[in-house]
């Protein structure tokens, strides 16, 4: 072979080397936790990050991440034996069997007429009933808002439970279940929407059940005061209206602190602390849409 002819062989293989060496750095793969800057990947909505959801309706954030301080009202909880791990974003709230922590809620919390809860979680799997969160009620057995896992789950699905309290209707309180999984992260989004008194749980940001919470939509309670409704307004059914709500538990019932939350209740014997890991806390004061959930469920997958 001549000089000439492999010369013009190398060049032609080197600038096919170099051409596939550009394509290939052109080639953008988008992974959930893992993509450029500025080119994100589609989120319903046209959101680009997971604050701007519902911006104005947030009334508490934990993101966690090393410490307990509730990024809307700037305070703490307090801390009564949990650490820091790494989390979903950043680090998580790691329970133990002892473990808890508890904060002094404001107006905007204790007087939630909707909400929306939503958080990461990685559960091991258990065997009694673990608390996870409770708005406290510190004159009764159960809380406000209870959200736990019961006992009766199999190795691969919880029994994932919320109580709910309202005294302005005349039940007090509602159980409902669903299932979830152990051992992988998972956001659980819980929504109650007063308008039209439908509560729903969210995994992953798809609704795993519509349930009524036992208000009738657009129904009128009692009489306030006795009074005739044609001269005072009474209050619709689907309007929550805790009361003594004064205290939150992450990763314990409220009977389960020392001292306990509640004069209602001591510990039990079937109930447990959580021990595994919470992260990305969010409290809304409306029910967020479907949309918005599948939303937020994105963005914080993909750290955003």
């Amino acid at each position: 072979m001549s000089e000439m002819k492999t010369k013009t062989i190398l060049y032609i293989y080197s600038a096919l080397l170099l051409t596939g060496t550009t394509l290939a750095s052109c080639t953008k793969v988008n992974y959930d936790d893992n993509f450029p800057e500025g080119d994100p990947p589609p989120v319903p909505g046209g959101y680009t990050n997971s604050s701007q959801i519902a911006k104005e309706n947030l009334v508490a954030y934990w993101a966690f991440n090393g410490s307990l301080i509730d990024s809307i009202s700037g305070k703490s909880a307090t801390n009564f034996g949990a650490t820091f791990t790494d989390g979903k974003k950043g680090e998580a709230f790691q329970g133990s069997t002892t473990a808890y922590a508890t904060f002094d809620p404001d107006n905007s919390i204790q007087q939630l007429k909707s909400f929306t809860i939503s958080f990461w979680i990685n559960s091991p799997l258990n065997t009694g009933a673990i608390g996870i969160f409770t708005l406290a009620k510190t004159d009764d057995f159960w809380g406000n808002l209870d959200i736990y896992q019961d006992n009766g789950g199999t190795g691969s699905n919880a029994v994932f439970k919320v109580h709910l309290f309202n005294n302005a209707v005349p039940w007090s309180g509602q159980f409902t279940d669903t299932r979830t999984g152990f051992g992988s992260w998972r956001q659980i989004t819980i929504t109650y929407d007063a308008a039209t008194s439908i509560f729903n749980i969210f995994q992953n940001g798809a609704a795993l059940g519509v349930n009524s919470a036992g208000n009738p939509a657009n129904t009128l309670g009692p009489k306030l005061n006795g009074s005739d409704p044609s001269v005072q307004p009474v209050k619709p059914y689907g309007e929550l209206n805790f009361i003594n709500a004064t205290k939150i538990a992450f990763g314990a019932f409220q009977f389960q602190t020392n001292p306990s939350l509640t004069t209602g209740a001591g510990p039990q014997s079937w109930a447990n602390n959580f021990t595994g890991q919470i992260d990305e806390f969010r409290i809304y004061n409306k029910a967020l849409s479907g949309l918005e959930v599948s939303a937020l469920y994105k963005l914080e997958q993909q750290g955003r």
